[in-house]
C-alpha cells in the first residue's frame, strides 16, 4: 500500500520531533513500518540506534513482524518494546538485584487480594469502579503523588469516601508487593526517571544507544512516561509522536491527552502532520462520530476525516426503547436478520457498552436464543469446562476448596451428594465422602473413581477445542466494554445502553465528561458499514445519553431513527 501524501510527509521526516494526529483507521501502523524502513534503507541511520515503544507487548510483536515482512530479506536490529521493558533493561542495567516486575495476572491478584484484606468488597470504591480500574487508580496515584492526585489527576472526581478506600488499598496493595519482592510498572517508571536524573553517566548511554525514538499511542502515555522520554531523547529531541487525543480513554492510569499539546510546544521546533484519511469507516459513521467529538473542548483542532470513494454512505441508526427488555430483544432480532439476511458472519458484530452490567440483560436474551457469544473483558465468563479442569487441577495438587470438589464430583456424573462433604475435617475431601458412603458400596465405588480421576489427572491436558479457534470466533458475535473495542473494528457495532449515569459513566457526568465522550467516539469508530447507537428512554429514572443527543444535531448522517415500545 503507497503512502498518501501526509503518510508521505511524515514518513520522510529525519531529524527533530514531529507529532503525528492519527484518527480512527488512518494506518498509523502502515506509517510507522514505513517510517522505520526509510530511517535505514533511505536515511542511513544505524538500526540499533532505533528505539520504537507502545503500550502493548501484543503491539509491539504485530509492528515488529510487519516490520520484518516489510523489509525482507534484510533484517535490521530495531528495538520494539513496550515503556515497561525499555524502562525495565535500563532499571535492570544499573541495578541487577532490583526486584522481579510483577505480571498483569500477579497484579490483578494483589488488588483483589487488598480489597479482601481490607474489607472493602462493599465500598464506594469497588461499587463504582473494577479491578482494572483500581489497578490504574493506584498506579496513577504512585506517578501524581497524593497532592497532585487529588487537584488535577483522576482523584479530582472521587469523592471523600473513595479516596480514603482508595489509600487504604494502596497502602495494603503495596506491602503486598515488598512481602512479595515485585515491583510494578509505576514503581518502575519512577525508579527509571530517577536513575537518569542522578547519574548522568547512565543517562550518556542510553541517549547515544537510542538516537532515535517513534512511540505509538502517544495519547495514552502519562507525566512519568514523558518525563523519561524527554529524558532520553535528549538535546536531539528526536522523537516521532504518533497519537489522537480524541482517542485518549485511560485517565484512570494517569494518561492525559494534554500531553500533546505540551510535546508541542515544549519540543522546541516541533512539525505536526494531521492524517486525514480514514481507511475504515464509511462516510456517515465519520460524520456522525465528528459531530459527537466536537463537543469536547480540550483537544487540538484538526478537519474532519476524509472517507474513500468506496466508502460513500454507511447506515446509522440510532435506536430508543421503551426499556431494557426491548433494547436487548431489538439488538438479538437485528443480529438475526444481518446474519440471516444480509450476508454477514457473526464475527462481523460487536455488541459495545460502558460497563458490563449494561450487558447482563442482553446477554442472558441472546443466550436463550442460541445467539453464540464471544464475551471478552470486563462481564466475560468463564467456561464451565475450563472451571472444572482447573478445579481437577487443584484437587490433583491438593488445593482443592469445597467449591472445587462441589465443581468435579458429578463431572463426570457419580451421583454424589453435596452433602457427604459436610462433615469434612482437616484437608482431605476424598476421606470425608469415604466416611459418608461407607455403608453405600457404590457410592462407595463413585468415590473411588473421583479420587482415581483426580490422582491421575494430566494437569498439561490441552481444553481448547473448536469453538475457542479463530474460526469458532468467526461465528460468534463479539461482545465487550467499549474500552476493551480500542483497536479493534467491526462491519457492523452495535453500543447499547446509551443512557445518563450509565454512559456517560454516573462518575464523570460532571462538567463536560470529555473522557466520557471520548470512549463514546472510540466506541463509533470501531463501526465499518452500520452504527446501531441504542437507548432506554425513561428506565430507572435515567434520561437517553446527551451523546446520542449529540449525534442528531445534524441529521442529515442519521439514516434512520427508531422508536420501540413494549409490545
Amino acid at each position: 500500500m503507497k503512502l498518501n501524501k501526509e503518510q508521505f510527509i511524515a514518513a520522510h521526516h529525519k531529524d527533530g520531533p514531529m507529532l503525528v494526529l492519527a484518527g480512527p483507521g488512518s494506518g498509523k501502523t502502515h506509517l510507522l513500518v514505513e517510517r522505520i524502513r526509510i530511517m535505514i534503507e533511505d536515511g542511513d541511520i544505524a538500526p540499533a540506534n532505533i528505539l520504537v515503544i507502545t503500550f502493548s507487548k501484543k503491539a509491539a510483536r504485530q509492528m515488529q513482524v510487519r516490520f520484518e515482512k516489510r523489509v525482507e530479506p534484510n533484517s535490521y536490529p530495531v528495538t520494539f518494546g513496550t515503556f515497561h521493558a525499555v524502562f525495565y533493561n535500563i532499571i535492570r542495567e544499573y541495578d541487577p538485584d532490583i526486584g522481579d516486575l510483577i505480571t498483569d495476572k500477579q497484579q490483578e491478584v494483589f488488588v483483589k487480594k487488598a480489597v479482601d484484606n481490607c474489607g472493602l468488597y462493599q465500598g464506594a470504591l469497588c461499587s463504582g469502579y473494577d479491578a482494572g480500574e483500581i489497578t490504574g487508580l493506584i498506579g496513577a496515584y504512585k506517578n501524581f503523588g497524593k497532592e497532585r492526585f487529588s487537584k488535577s489527576g483522576p482523584g479530582k472526581d472521587m469523592n471523600e469516601n473513595e479516596m480514603s478506600e482508595l489509600l487504604q488499598l494502596y497502602e495494603e496493595y503495596v506491602k503486598l508487593c515488598r512481602s512479595a519482592c515485585l515491583i510494578d510498572f509505576d514503581d518502575m517508571i519512577m525508579l527509571c526517571r530517577d536513575i537518569l536524573y542522578k547519574h548522568e553517566g547512565v543517562l550518556r548511554k542510553w541517549q547515544d544507544k537510542y538516537r532515535y525514538i517513534l512511540v505509538d499511542e502517544f495519547q495514552d502515555i502519562n507525566d512519568g512516561q514523558y518525563d523519561v522520554l524527554r529524558l532520553i531523547a535528549g538535546d536531539k529531541r528526536n522523537v516521532f509522536a504518533v497519537g489522537d487525543d480524541d482517542q485518549s480513554i485511560y485517565a484512570f492510569r494517569g494518561a492525559r491527552p494534554e500531553l500533546m499539546k505540551k510535546f508541542l510546544h515544549q519540543f522546541i521546533g516541533c512539525r505536526q502532520v494531521t492524517l486525514k484519511m480514514n481507511y475504515r469507516c464509511a462516510k456517515n459513521i465519520i460524520s456522525t462520530a465528528d459531530t459527537v467529538i466536537r463537543h469536547n473542548f480540550e483537544r487540538i483542532e484538526r478537519p474532519m476525516q476524509k472517507h474513500l470513494p468506496s466508502k460513500d454512505g454507511g447506515v446509522v441508526t440510532v435506536v430508543n426503547s421503551e426499556s431494557t427488555d426491548v433494547q436487548a430483544a431489538f439488538v438479538c432480532d437485528m443480529i438475526t436478520a444481518l446474519t440471516e439476511e444480509d450476508g454477514y458472519r457473526a464475527g462481523d458484530i460487536a455488541v459495545l457498552y460502558r460497563s458490563a452490567h449494561c450487558a447482563k440483560r442482553f446477554i442472558q436474551v441472546a443466550e436463550d436464543l442460541g445467539i453464540r457469544l464471544r464475551i471478552t473483558g470486563e462481564g466475560a465468563t468463564t467456561p464451565k469446562r475450563v472451571k472444572i479442569h482447573e478445579a481437577y487441577i487443584r484437587a490433583h495438587d491438593h488445593t482443592a476448596s469445597r467449591a472445587d470438589m462441589f465443581l468435579i464430583m458429578n463431572n463426570p456424573p457419580r451421583s454424589l451428594s453435596r452433602e457427604s462433604l459436610c462433615d469434612k475435617t482437616g484437608d482431605d475431601y476424598i476421606e470425608c465422602m469415604l466416611r459418608y458412603y461407607k455403608d453405600d458400596s457404590a457410592k462407595l465405588a463413585a468415590v473411588y473413581d473421583l479420587k482415581e480421576t483426580i490422582d491421575d489427572y494430566d494437569v498439561n491436558k490441552n481444553i481448547t477445542d473448536d469453538e475457542d479457534s479463530v474460526n469458532g470466533y468467526r461465528d460468534r458475535v463479539n461482545v465487550m466494554t467499549a474500552h476493551a473495542s480500542k483497536g479493534l473494528e467491526f462491519k457492523c457495532v452495535f453500543i447499547i445502553g446509551l443512557q445518563e449515569g450509565l454512559f456517560p459513566h454516573v462518575r464523570d457526568m460532571s462538567g463536560n465528561a470529555e473522557e466520557e465522550r471520548r470512549l463514546m467516539y472510540v466506541a463509533m469508530t470501531r463501526a465499518i458499514e452500520r452504527l446501531y447507537m441504542c437507548t432506554v428512554s425513561t428506565e430507572h429514572g435515567k434520561r437517553p445519553s446527551r451523546f446520542v443527543k449529540e449525534a442528531q444535531t445534524k441529521t442529515d448522517h442519521i439514516s434512520d431513527m427508531i422508536r420501540l415500545r413494549r409490545v
